[in-house]
């Protein structure tokens, strides 16, 4: 026995809305179905899955971002100042009970000269011999200072926030006020923001591999959440 097709749904051949049996027009373009529908074939199209009569109420993952920006990024940048200007104040503490303690004159001629300003002439011979013979000394007091203190911080840094923003800024303005109070003349105080500048790119590239650290943990989060 045929098929009864009469009462099955009609598909509207300019839109392709499906209607009523009973329709005369297409209730979405207003076609004529006599001329322009035809019956809906249920058997060859797949069966449409059902509707959820339930909302998700699971709460939505926040996006995992690249760096952590706002409130949060400041106190990043206070805590970054922080920990390098009592690193400078322990590095110089290491210098005075090591070098210049052995012998009070260096201190006398380093002061003397950051007076000056680096200028030449503004040391004796013999000062500047005194001065010599004590460099190694000094540069192994210092050096952990100006590069391993922004390295490492720099590090961290990159590793908390993502980015490098952070890290250059807490390492340039730390070094300015490390040596804020070493600035007595216009000389001293171009070489102290110049030492702002570089001590700000060494942070930056301490910064580097924790920012590469950092996103490479956010992607392996995105990639294993459910």
């Amino acid at each position: 026995m045929a098929e009864d097709v009469s009462h099955q749904p009609i598909e509207c051949m300019s839109c392709g809305t499906v209607n009523a049996w009973m329709s005369e027009a297409c209730r979405s373009c207003h076609a004529v179905l006599a001329e322009a529908g035809k019956p809906l074939d249920l058997s060859s199209r797949p069966p449409e899955p059902p509707e959820s009569s339930s909302v998700d109420s699971s709460p939505s993952r926040p996006p995992l971002g690249p760096a952590l920006t706002g409130r949060l990024g400041i106190l990043w940048l206070v805590l970054g100042i922080g920990v390098y200007v009592a690193s400078v104040q322990v590095g110089a503490s290491v210098l005075q009970k090591t070098v210049l303690a052995k012998d009070p004159k260096v201190a006398a001629i380093i002061e003397k000269n950051m007076a000056a300003g680096g200028a030449q002439g503004a040391l004796s011979e013999e000062e500047k011999a005194l001065l010599e013979e004590h460099k190694p000394a000094i540069f192994a007091a210092i050096l952990p200072v100006m590069l391993g203190a922004p390295l490492l911080i720099g590090f961290i840094l990159g590793r908390l926030t993502g980015s490098l923003r952070e890290a250059m800024w807490a390492m340039g303005i730390g070094c300015v006020l490390a040596n804020t109070t070493a600035v007595q003349n216009v000389g001293l105080l171009f070489m102290v923001i110049l030492s702002g500048v570089l001590t700000a790119g060494i942070g930056a590239l301490g910064a580097l591999p924790g920012r590469a650290w950092h996103r490479a943990i956010v992607r392996r989060k995105s990639t294993t959440a459910p």
